[in-house]
């Protein structure tokens, strides 16, 4: 008697493909599940209006993370006048105290008790800077202004105590030691040579719709609130 054919053998009867019954059958492939919706407020990229009122017109943007990271404009809403005219002062305050301990003891800065007055001398408390005064302090005023603005940080020190900060008007990102240099000569150049015109740099962010001075407008630049 012949033996029958083994498995893979001429002759061998294809396999049955079919499930046993009782066996688990194949698992369906389901789709994958949907993404999670965005969070409110956000908008796709490049759809949008402007962030706030007299903004150039860019691309529009979600919360706080979404979009290309670098663009886009600052998020922070802008810094008041109170809190920018307290950082001012906070910055005159230290610089003028950095300005004496320079100047008084090569007697760029001394203190004239009496002057000549119709021919007469008359006793009076002044104090009389030298041109080369002048030239200090104006540079100690621009190093500080660049120092701390150009920093990535953004912020004088009378800014950190305002919790106000200076970023580039578009990217809402720091502006650079070259930007903060041209910020702070700018508005040297007004207080010392045209009075009057920083006068109206000073007061420019009260009826400015982004709350710019002069001297942010010419170097593109805001000051939000941190």
């Amino acid at each position: 008697m012949l033996d029958e054919p083994g498995p893979g053998e001429p002759g061998t009867p294809p396999a049955d493909d079919r499930v046993p019954d009782g066996a688990p059958g194949p698992i369906p492939a389901f789709p994958p599940p949907p993404p999670p919706p965005p969070p409110p407020g956000y908008t796709p990229w490049g759809q949008g209006p402007p962030s706030y009122p007299g903004a150039y017109p860019t691309p529009g943007y979600g919360p706080p993370g979404y979009g290309p990271p670098g663009y886009g404009p600052p998020a922070s809403p802008f810094a008041s006048y109170p809190a920018r005219l307290g950082a001012w002062l906070i910055d005159w305050v230290i610089t003028s105290v950095i300005g004496a301990v320079v100047l008084l003891p090569i007697h760029a800065v001394r203190r004239d008790n009496s002057v000549i007055i119709n021919g007469t001398h008359t006793t009076r408390f002044a104090f009389h800077v030298s041109s080369q005064g002048f030239l200090l302090s104006a540079l100690i005023v621009i190093i500080y202004g660049t120092a701390f603005i150009g920093s990535r940080r953004g912020q004088t020190l009378g800014m950190m105590v305002t919790n106000a900060k200076a970023v580039d008007a578009m990217s809402g990102g720091p502006i650079g030691f070259a930007r903060a240099m041209g910020r702070a000569v700018f508005e040297y150049v007004l207080i010392f040579l045209l009075f009057i015109p920083w006068v109206v740099d000073m007061l420019f962010p009260l009826w400015d719709n982004r709350r710019q001075t002069l001297h942010d407008k010419v170097t593109n630049t805001v000051v939000i609130k941190v």
